[in-house]
């Protein structure tokens, strides 16, 4: 019975409407999610349970995009070749991108565990270390530059590190946890990192849709400088957003397990996508430290070979533990 309670659940989910916004206030995570660390793993790194639930997930195509024509556009809302819209003009400064179109209604089935922050330098030097590296031997395997870009301390966010070198880190995660540790380490789905970084919210930012307050929750270009340059900046040291995650709007661009399919969006799966089966690039999401606040929204995506490494890009780890049927029946969460 349970393996079929299961199945019928996955199918009501999907059957959700895409524009119904009364589905998702029934679902679990339209409640305040739970804004304290709710696990720590052995090397420290801290988590909160992110409970299933349902998000609307990319941008609104703007409305002159949509159409060849300024006529078919004002024709499709009802207005003359006189009839004046301004949602209807060619607008050269719209921030949304088409690769974050269609917005579409996602749902996150399984309760997670994500970072608290992305990955420190601190962090990743014990994987260095245990792997049986010196801290001065790390850029023959990491680059020549490696050290140089990750000089700003151990509570920085690690940077320069490809996608392998993210999923090395993950898999050595995996393979020396101790006992006590039930959970499995992964890199967050490009769904799942928008469903945190969103936080229950529609807006462009978690904090709504003035970048003007940017600054309070983000380091970006206009308060990520020091004496040393442009560079990452300590976590945890910005507001979170709603449901206690650090970091989402900017510091570093974090990679996702997915490849990049710009289209992706217009044939994604209802339920727990998990993105393209083959591709070139694979997505990095938040923005980072040299970026604009237009890069910092919830709905920016970019993407690069998973073999190269930037200074401005690092990654965020989740960790999922057995599946909460019991939240999808009750929309109370278990913590374990």
């Amino acid at each position: 019975m349970g393996m079929r309670w299961t199945v019928l659940v996955v199918l009501a989910l999907a059957c959700l409407p895409t524009g119904s916004l009364s589905a998702q206030r029934q679902l679990p995570n339209s409640l305040a999610s739970p804004t304290k660390p709710s696990f720590t793993n052995f090397i420290g790194m801290k988590f909160v349970r992110l409970r299933a639930g349902s998000f609307l997930m990319g941008s609104e195509m703007p409305l002159w995009k949509k159409f060849k024509t300024t006529a078919a556009c004002l024709a499709s809302r009802g207005g003359r070749s006189n009839y004046q819209d301004s949602s209807c003009e060619v607008n050269h400064n719209e921030v949304v991108q088409d690769k974050e179109t269609p917005r579409h209604r996602i749902t996150i089935l399984k309760a997670f565990d994500m970072g608290l922050h992305e990955v420190t330098y601190g962090q990743f030097k014990k994987f260095i270390q245990s792997v049986g590296l010196a801290e001065d031997g790390a850029d023959a395997v990491f680059g020549k530059n490696f050290r140089e870009m990750n000089q700003f301390g151990d509570d920085v966010p690690v940077v320069s590190v490809s996608w392998n070198d993210a999923s090395d880190f993950v898999r050595w995660l995996n393979k020396v946890k101790p006992p006590w540790d039930g959970g499995t380490y992964a890199l967050p789905t490009e769904a799942q990192w928008e469903y945190g970084a969103r936080a229950g919210t529609q807006t462009a930012y978690s904090f709504g849709d003035d970048p003007a307050a940017v600054g309070d929750y983000g380091w970006f270009e206009d308060n990520a400088y020091s004496d040393d340059g442009y560079a990452p900046q300590k976590v945890g040291s910005k507001k979170p957003n709603p449901w206690g995650l650090y970091d989402m709007h900017g510091n570093v661009w974090e990679w996702t397990a997915d490849w990049f399919n710009p289209k992706y969006y217009s044939i994604s799966p209802p339920v727990e996508p998990t993105g393209p089966l083959i591709g070139f690039n694979k997505v990095y999401r938040g923005g980072g430290w040299y970026s604009s606040p237009a890069d910092l929204r919830s709905a920016v995506r970019s993407a690069q070979p998973p073999e190269n490494r930037y200074n401005y890009v690092g990654f965020r780890v989740v960790r999922y533990t057995q599946m909460l049927v019991s939240e999808l029946k009750t929309g109370r969460p278990k913590l374990r």
